[in-house]
């Protein structure tokens, strides 16, 4: 029997169809608890996108189910909605969710066994190598730098992380001291081939000059808040928007805040909110392409078959916010040098200006 943490499920049409043409989606969020705040606003978001598509009558093919799983924020609630996913597996067309490593690798590994697409967080489907499953990758900053530095010394990679003393305390907050360099003078003799700058914006551009051609990350880490995961980041005399909702002017960015204040007009949108939009919307647009092209209940293996499809035809939200947010298998991202961290690029120093190297670049 289903308790307590099944906190919602809500029905994602206006008009009744057939039984075989009901997708069940399950999603494991905290929607009480210490976390509660990044569960309510992604809720929010997969709400925002399922009543504009009821606006626009948008389920005359198919309907989705949503079972909304609160975990409490309670690592024991959390194992027992996991096992309740696990032997229920059957009732699934895909699952969603998890906010935290333990509860992301869980669902995972049972989507891997029962062979139900998850959409889940790049830094699972990275390290569990699972190319069978696509996934939205989930803002989080923190997670995402912490993601990238254990990457690196994984495998043997000299990455240097430069700080001075505007960013000392968070930068020994978040990397090993090993991977640490303090800007002062002479450090670029000190640099490998990848290097992280934490600098207050003044000491950016002397740094960036003196680093020269080598690939570099650029970080105003003053910018990053690590309670909540986001922020907004600025570097030079442009900007790079961490917090893509808040600053993010591309057409993708302006029709969500749009939409969401229709339902919402005394609040404001985050990025967890968008979050839940862009998991919802991919689904909702895999769902009725796979529709549209079987004519028929689809399956799994289809919905998996349309989110190729969606990432190899240049799939997402755009460049438009700093950074493309992109869906995608493990199998195109595997090289090192491709990997973008939390709308972070690749760059490299060309006469004083920075030049991206990639466009490809995932969010954690």
């Amino acid at each position: 029997m289903i308790k307590k943490w099944v906190l919602i499920l809500f029905f994602l049409t206006q008009t009744a169809f057939a039984e075989n043409q009901l997708y069940r989606i399950g999603v494991v969020l905290p929607l009480s608890g210490e976390k509660a705040g990044i569960g309510k606003e992604i809720l929010e978001g997969i709400k925002t996108f399922s009543d504009y598509i009821k606006q626009i009558n948008g389920f005359e093919k198919f309907q989705f189910k949503i079972t909304v799983f609160d975990t409490e924020s309670n690592p024991q609630n959390a194992q027992k909605i996991l096992t309740y996913i696990e032997t229920h597996s059957d009732d699934f067309f895909l699952l969603g969710g998890g906010t935290t490593d333990e509860e992301a690798d869980k669902l995972a590994s049972i989507a891997e066994n029962k062979k139900i697409p998850y959409l889940f967080p790049f830094r699972t489907a990275f390290k569990e190598k699972k190319e069978s499953y696509f996934f939205p990758v989930i803002p989080s900053l923190y997670n995402g730098f912490k993601f990238i530095i254990q990457y690196y010394k994984k495998e043997n990679m000299d990455l240097k992380i430069i700080y001075d003393e505007t960013t000392k305390e968070k930068a020994f907050q978040l990397a090993p001291s090993e991977m640490l360099l303090e800007y002062k003078e002479g450090f670029e003799a000190n640099l490998s081939q990848v290097s992280l700058l934490f600098l207050d914006k003044t000491n950016i551009e002397s740094a960036s000059k003196k680093i020269g051609a080598q690939s570099i990350k650029v970080f105003n880490f003053d910018q990053l808040n690590l309670l909540n995961n986001s922020g907004d980041l600025s570097f030079w005399n442009e900007s790079i928007f961490v917090n893509f909702v808040k600053n993010g002017d591309n057409p993708e960015v302006k029709f969500f805040k749009e939409t969401y204040k229709q339902f919402y007009p005394d609040k404001e949108p985050s990025n967890y909110t968008m979050l839940g939009w862009i998991f919802t919307d991919l689904v909702y647009e895999a769902v009725s392409r796979g529709v549209s092209r079987k004519n028929d209940r689809i399956t799994g293996d289809t919905l998996v078959e349309v989110l190729e499809a969606f990432s190899d035809n240049g799939g997402g939200y755009g460049n438009g916010c700093g950074y493309n947010l992109y869906y995608t298998q493990f199998s195109q991202v595997n090289d090192y040098s491709r990997i973008g961290v939390s709308g972070l690029y690749f760059l490299k120093i060309e006469n004083g200006i920075f030049k991206i190297m990639t466009d490809f670049i995932p969010f954690f």
